[in-house]
């Protein structure tokens, strides 16, 4: 199989995949209702950390950014490995791999990002000092869905 890096080939690449049946999308990131026990939406949080605050309380923290950027190669990999060009398609189980590798990725930022640093007030109030890390729910909220 060529390269599939986006463009034109990747428009038909899906195109072609999707005549084939099987999988038609991989869906990742904050799919569902999940909220902290306050009620705040963890997608509201990831968001607002993902962009920073309009008042500028809140630094941009482009974990998700990071994250797509560092999981294309093995997402790409990983399609080169399981696509079957006599069927045209991705099955189920590859589709599911890849999946988990983009939410490994995005958590795996969470977990590592360190920079812009929380201020001194909100380490106060933290158990840790990793920016995006205080219970685990902006990470463990991470999700994917095959469809």
């Amino acid at each position: 199989m060529g390269n599939v890096r986006g463009g034109k080939k990747l428009d038909a690449f899906i195109k072609k995949a999707k005549r084939g049946g099987g999988v038609s999308r991989v869906r990742f990131g904050y799919l569902g209702n999940q909220q902290y026990p306050d009620g705040t939406p963890v997608s509201d949080v990831a968001m607002l950390n993902e962009f920073g605050s309009r008042a500028g309380h809140i630094p941009q923290r482009a974990f998700f950014r990071r994250a797509l950027d560092k999981m294309r190669d093995d997402l790409s990999r990983e399609l080169r490995r399981g696509y079957d060009p006599r069927k045209g398609r991705v099955s189920e189980e590859v589709a599911a791999r890849l999946g988990r590798i983009a939410q490994e990725h995005v958590r795996r930022s969470i977990q590592e990002l360190r920079d812009p640093p929380n201020a001194p007030g909100t380490l106060e109030n933290k158990s840790g000092s990793s920016p995006l890390v205080d219970s685990g729910e902006l990470a463990r909220a991470v999700e994917h869905h095959v469809e």
